[in-house]
C-alpha cells in the first residue's frame, strides 16, 4: 500500500487524480488445484487439506489487497477505486466466481454466520448459467466431467472454512 500512497500522492500534485483502476493479479488459484490433483507435479503431498490451505493464502491475498486499496482511498479521500483480478477458468464456481464473491463480501454485507448459505445461493446462479452453456456445446462425456470436476471443487473449496490472515 505505501507505493500506492505514494504514487497516488504524486498523481494528486501533477495530474490531481489517483489511479482509479487496479488489476491484482494471481493466477495461482488454478496451481493450487493442478499442483496438488495432478500427477505431473514434482510434490509429493497432496489432498483437500493442502488445496484448503493454499487456498486460504491466495483468497487471503485477495481480500488483504482488496481491502487495504479501498481503506486507503477512504482514508485519503480519494473516492472508490475500481479493482479487478485475473484468473484461470475451469467453469467451477469455487475456482472462478467464489474468489470474486469473497473478495465483496463486506460490499454484501454478508456476516460470518450467513457465508454458507449465501455461497449456496451463488453457486446456484452461477451453474445454472454455466451448464446450460456447458449443456450445448460439450459432449455427454464431456459433461460428466464437468460435473465430476463441479463436485470435486465443492468439496475441496468451501469459504466458510477459510479465514482472513493479517
Amino acid at each position: 500500500m505505501k507505493m500506492t500512497e505514494e504514487l497516488n500522492d504524486r498523481l494528486m500534485k501533477s495530474v490531481k487524480r489517483p489511479i482509479k483502476h487496479f488489476t491484482l493479479i494471481n493466477e495461482r488459484n488454478m496451481f493450487a488445484l493442478g499442483t496438488v490433483l495432478s500427477d505431473f507435479t514434482p510434490t509429493t503431498k497432496r489432498g483437500g487439506g493442502l488445496i484448503k490451505k493454499a487456498y486460504d493464502g491466495i483468497f487471503s491475498s485477495y481480500v488483504k489487497a482488496y481491502d487495504g486499496i479501498y481503506d486507503l482511498y477512504e482514508n485519503r479521500g480519494w473516492g472508490s477505486p475500481d479493482i479487478f483480478y485475473n484468473s484461470a477458468s475451469t467453469a467451477t464456481y469455487e475456482s472462478d466466481k467464489q474468489i470474486m464473491d469473497i473478495m465483496r463480501l463486506r460490499t454484501f454485507g454478508i456476516e460470518r454466520s450467513d457465508i454458507q448459505e449465501k455461497f449456496t445461493e451463488f453457486r446456484e446462479a452461477w451453474y445454472k448459467r454455466i451448464d446450460a452453456v456447458a449443456g450445448k456445446v460439450l459432449t455427454k462425456e464431456e459433461f460428466e466431467g464437468h460435473e465430476t470436476l463441479k463436485g470435486m471443487a465443492k468439496q475441496l473449496i468451501k469459504p466458510n472454512r477459510l479465514k482472513k490472515n493479517t
